[in-house]
């Protein structure tokens, strides 16, 4: 919530100050988690100046606060790390299937953001080698996945008009969502 309040106005100085204000080692990690980026080197300067400026208790507490976020930040790194590897992994034995779209719907559950990052990222280095034959591999994994996302958008549309409390509800939501009908 304190991230989603600072919005587009989210400035390092902010993020500092939202960490700071922490109560507890839950809420570090979740905005670790969120405000990863924004942790970079000139974030922790910012905190190795306030550790300069504090005195007594408050600058033992922000020694140990800046310990805790370089270990998070150490660990939240080297799990997107390993995510990556293994979306890259994922893709790499999908690509190395006959059949590639049969390989790709089977794999549908562990297709994720990292995964959709390294099809992008290898489709745009095909392109720019204009290799062509990892193009076409690569654009049959796509429309699997576009089929797919567009399959639960249409369950997700019907999961809503079934939870609709009544009838004139329900033709309301149908009214606003024509689009979906097809």
């Amino acid at each position: 919530e304190s991230l989603k309040d600072a919005g587009n106005e989210l400035t390092r100085e902010k993020l500092l100050d939202i960490v700071v204000k922490a109560p507890n080692q839950i809420r570090l990690r979740a905005l670790v988690s969120l405000a990863r980026p924004g942790m970079d080197y000139v974030f922790f300067q910012q905190l190795s100046e306030r550790i300069e400026r504090a005195r007594t208790d408050g600058r033992v507490r922000l020694i140990q606060l800046r310990d805790d976020l370089l270990e998070m930040t150490s660990e939240h790194d080297k799990q997107i790390e390993i995510r990556i590897k293994s979306a890259k992994d994922l893709l790499d034995k999908i690509l190395k299937e006959d059949d590639i779209s049969l390989a790709t719907q089977k794999n549908l559950p562990l297709i994720d953001e990292f995964f959709i990052q390294e099809v992008n990222s290898a489709l745009a280095s095909a392109n720019k080698e204009k290799n062509q034959e990892s193009v076409l591999k690569l654009e049959k994994v796509i429309n699997v996945i576009q089929q797919a996302s567009s399959a639960s958008q249409a369950i997700a549309f019907f999961e809503a008009l079934l939870e609709a409390p009544d009838d004139q509800t329900r033709l309301e939501f149908l009214e606003k969502n024509q689009k979906m009908l097809t």
